[in-house]
């Protein structure tokens, strides 16, 4: 197996494949499922790929979700000496990748799981033994494109159905792999595809070392050239020595947005700033991540949906910006992985707004990463996905409010990122509250034994044994509630006290029963 090792490290120019890279290669040469959960730009696929050199007769079926990644695998893999197809609905040759022409053959669910000829082709008694791996890439996909959320149409429903080769190929391993999935979620993904008993599972701690986060609440009513006036303002001093930075965007309206008030305020640098959808032409998304991809490339301000969340690699970029909030961890871990992936010290931006229409699209974690006031960003991604937070980085550098109080005395610190410097919208604009009201003795013992009620109730009605603070009110929260009581009026001032949306509008209810000056309905300027 060393002179093999060896063989695959020649092959594919690096110097020694690391410990986790091995454990699943050799746990896939003896027929074992593998779940992989590393970060982005760990080696994730030198593990199937290395089954070209490790066994070559073997034919890899690779399911991805963006043809981008799989056409530049194909190219990559036929360099090597090789052979790869990536196959879509005009590229099909049966007749040759049955014969075994082929040792890699890359495809969307849609083609191979979907459709009638691809099902028939796994089917065929010569190409069935073959295949000795099915690979799905970004695993995480059949969660967050193949399921409905909030009752959202379905993005890409085969997704959901991948797990459906496995009947098709019951001889075959199984290798996921994923830069993001929760416990939970990794658990939902490995049942999807069947996994046998015996699989190995290899995941590390998501959070990046290099990459400091930082949260801002911005206006609901503000404009794009607000919240990002830190971009427009960068733009217009520095040109072509801005640094570059990433916006994501959920949607390809709220891209079209930004973008729209980015080429209207630079009209002679529009070749700086570029937008990047699913709808966006396959030639003009090769050009623009050839630019990214480039240490001197010329897109100063790339804005983008989570089409380049995954499989792209773009060099020198340290800046990364999520317009709002995505709606998972999974989601923001594996798009702030984008940046910093050459080591150095970066930034992931978070801008939110309180009203009802963004936050109800927001899953715990989330919210309660957003909302935090006291712990650690960093911390908050750690626990959600079971690990620890790497404890070496110096605290100006982790998060805005381990920045806050950080003492090192370093000259570098503190180090805020631009989007505070804006003295027009300071960060603690919304959250002072212009309103405020005088509470007798009486209305606060009503107003406690109200919350102790709510509390009751939450406490008895809870469906799982397992309650936490983000499913139930805790006696912290109440007295929090209390104190504050003064300055709350909506639900979206209660929800600086409590994690969940519903929680606080439940909050919300019961300052409606004791004052009667509060804010029943809650009107959204949102776009959305």
């Amino acid at each position: 197996m060393a002179t093999s090792v060896e063989n695959v490290e020649t092959t594919f120019g690096i110097e020694k494949l690391n410990a986790f890279q091995q454990e699943a290669i050799d746990a896939l040469m003896n027929k074992r499922d593998v779940f992989v959960g590393t970060k982005t730009g760990s080696g994730k696929t030198i593990i199937y790929q290395s089954m070209g050199v490790l066994n070559k007769e073997m034919v890899t079926v690779v399911i991805a979700p963006l043809q981008s990644i799989m056409e530049e695998q194909v190219d990559r893999l036929n360099k090597t000496g090789m052979s790869a197809i990536y196959i879509d609905s005009l590229k099909m040759p049966l007749n040759e990748i049955i014969g075994g022409k082929y040792q890699f053959i890359y495809g969307s669910p849609e083609i191979l799981v979907d459709s009638t000829k691809w099902r028939d082709t796994f089917r065929h008694p010569v190409f069935s033994k073959k295949v000795g791996l099915l690979v799905v890439d970004e695993a995480h996909t059949i969660l967050q494109w193949g399921e409905s959320h909030n009752q959202e149409e379905v993005f890409r429903e085969s997704f959901s159905r991948i797990g459906e080769l496995r009947s098709l190929c019951p001889a075959a391993s199984v290798l996921a792999l994923t830069a993001t999935a929760s416990p939970t979620n990794r658990r939902k993904i490995m049942k999807n595809l069947c996994f046998k008993k015996n699989n190995c599972i290899i995941v590390d701690s998501p959070d990046r070392h290099n990459i400091k986060i930082s949260v801002k609440k911005v206006k609901n009513n503000s404009e794009v050239e607000d919240d990002l006036e830190f971009i427009f303002s960068g733009l217009k001093d520095k040109g072509k020595d801005f640094p570059k930075h990433l916006i994501f965007c959920n949607t390809i309206k709220e891209c079209s947005l930004v973008y729209s008030a980015l080429v209207r305020e630079f009209v002679h640098m529009n070749h700086m700033i570029n937008m990047y959808h699913s709808k966006t032409p396959d030639d003009v998304k090769k050009t623009i991540r050839k630019d990214m991809e480039s240490e001197n490339g010329i897109i100063r301000v790339l804005v983008s949906t989570s089409s380049a969340g995954m499989g792209v690699n773009f060099k020198n970029l340290h800046n990364i910006v999520h317009f709002t909030p995505p709606r998972d961890m999974d989601t923001l871990v594996q798009q702030m992985g984008r940046a910093g992936r050459d080591g150095k010290q970066s930034d992931e931006l978070i801008l939110y707004k309180s009203h009802k229409t963004q936050m109800k699209k927001l899953d715990n974690e989330m919210m309660k990463l957003i909302i935090s006031d006291d712990s650690c960003r960093r911390k908050i991604i750690a626990d959600c996905y079971l690990t620890k937070k790497c404890e070496t980085v110096v605290d100006h550098c982790c998060c805005d409010l381990c920045e806050s109080k950080c003492k090192c005395g370093e000259m570098e610190c503190p180090c805020r990122h631009p989007v505070f410097f804006n003295a027009d919208n300071p960060v603690t604009e919304e959250q002072c509250t212009s309103r405020t009201r005088n509470i007798t003795d009486d209305e606060f013992q009503l107003l406690r034994h109200k919350l102790k009620l709510l509390k009751e109730s939450l406490d008895q009605n809870s469906t799982s044994s397992f309650v936490t603070d983000l499913e139930t009110i805790s006696t912290a929260n109440i007295e929090c509630i209390i104190k504050n009581a003064s300055n709350l009026f909506s639900v979206e001032d209660v929800l600086q006290y409590v994690w969940s949306y519903d929680l606080a509008k439940y909050v919300h209810e019961v300052l409606i029963d004791v004052f009667d000056d509060m804010m029943t309905n809650i009107s959204s300027s949102d776009s959305e």
